[in-house]
């Protein structure tokens, strides 16, 4: 779907495109692709990587052109791994600036919504990528927030039932967090790539404040990652503990059983044992076994394998 966006106190959507505008490609189909690309006169080798999914975070050019490649977060409702990160190509020439990405996001959805909300009236197309790495920072932490909330709940009901489902669902938020901790780190690097190749101005509040937006938004998903990785190693420690405990008890029980089985077993031989005769013998044999399965049960009791 190819989305016009005109800036005129913040980007709003309109249906026809005039020069200076925003070219946004979702899903990019082929045939929007070429379209976009046979009208603007894009060489072909900046958009050789365009259905990579797994495209890393790097600055390229060609012909006039720029093309910047960022990563930013992605929420994938009703999947198992809930929250992941796609790239969002930017390619611009002049006052021609185009993006693409897969899939809708919450970021750029929120960014439209935040130039609304600045009444933003220029900006250019450098200003642009660095105010689109500044929202995916701010909405990488948002998502590491809600993975923190979920893992939060789930650790509440692990402490009272251990389910593989919840260690399931630990798995896969570490695995997002792996993912935005490699998009993050990646999109640092590119950012000063992008101070001497775009030839920004170090000392611009923009560029300080997504430098310090994108460090803040490492270090957040740094420390989550690192705790849930703790967590994880803690479940599986009690999981191991668990049944160990298990195992002693069963094994303890067995031998407490097996010493009434092995002296009724003796006297069940057919051989001569001189109790034949005695109407004592049953109770004895009874008593011996309750003697031995008691003293059997406290000295486990005692070395608390019960």
């Amino acid at each position: 779907m190819i989305k016009y966006y005109h800036l005129e106190d913040g980007f709003t959507p309109t249906d026809n495109y005039t020069e200076g505008d925003w070219i946004h490609l979702e899903g990019h189909e082929k045939k929007e692709l070429e379209q976009i690309t046979d009208r603007f006169d894009i060489p072909a080798n900046l958009l050789a990587d365009i259905y990579d999914i797994d495209e890393r975070p790097r600055v390229d050019s060609g012909q006039g052109w720029t093309l910047v490649i960022i990563r930013i977060p992605r929420k994938r409702d009703g999947q198992k791994l809930h929250f992941a990160t796609v790239p969002l190509f930017l390619i611009f020439k002049g006052q021609t600036f185009i993006s693409i990405c897969s899939y809708p996001t919450d970021a750029l959805t929120d960014f439209l919504a935040y130039t609304k909300t600045k009444k933003m009236n220029h900006t250019n197309a450098h200003e642009l990528v660095v105010h689109l790495l500044m929202n995916a920072a701010v909405w990488f932490m948002n998502y590491t927030k809600t993975i923190n909330d979920e893992t939060s709940k789930a650790e509440a009901q692990m402490l009272h039932n251990i389910r593989n489902d919840d260690l399931q669902k630990l798995m896969h938020w570490e695995k997002s967090l792996v993912y935005f901790e490699a998009a993050l780190r990646g999109n640092q690097i590119l950012l000063d790539k992008l101070l001497t190749y775009l030839q920004l101005d170090a000392n611009s509040g923009l560029y300080t404040d997504a430098r310090t937006e994108l460090y803040q938004a490492y270090e957040m998903v740094l420390i989550y990652h690192n705790t849930l990785k703790g967590t994880m190693t803690t479940f599986s420690s009690v999981i191991s503990n668990n049944v160990n405990l298990v195992m002693k008890r069963m094994t303890a029980l067995s031998l407490i059983l097996m010493l009434p089985t092995l002296i009724a077993s003796f006297y069940g031989m057919n051989l001569v044992n001189h109790s034949e005769q005695s109407e004592w013998a049953f109770l004895i044999i009874c008593g011996l076994s309750l003697f031995l399965s008691g003293g059997a049960y406290w000295l486990l009791k005692h070395k608390k394998w019960l």
